[in-house]
């Protein structure tokens, strides 16, 4: 992902939505999903892109496991929004 694609005020309320909807139970594949999508957020708000990619990664790593269809259709079009040939 080029750093020149990061629309970070976009990017972050992308990330706030998907954190939203997740459910709050914890020991699931949602909870580490959250995780994940707080510490990309965490590292998105301080410019640490390399740190943000590498969690978008582990967010992705984590889809297969997720049960609700949307939810992993909504994350997976987030993530290919974060590519860098992705129109912004």
């Amino acid at each position: 992902m080029s750093e020149s694609r990061i629309d970070t005020a976009s990017d972050v309320a992308h990330i706030e939505e998907l954190m939203r909807d997740l459910p709050g139970e914890t020991g699931t594949p949602e909870a580490l999903l959250r995780e994940r999508l707080e510490a990309a957020r965490f590292y998105l708000l301080g410019c640490m892109h390399d740190e943000y990619r590498f969690n978008l990664g582990l967010v992705k790593n984590i889809l297969p496991d997720l049960q609700d269809e949307v939810l992993r259709d909504r994350v997976t079009d987030f993530l290919r929004s974060q590519e860098p040939d992705a129109p912004v």
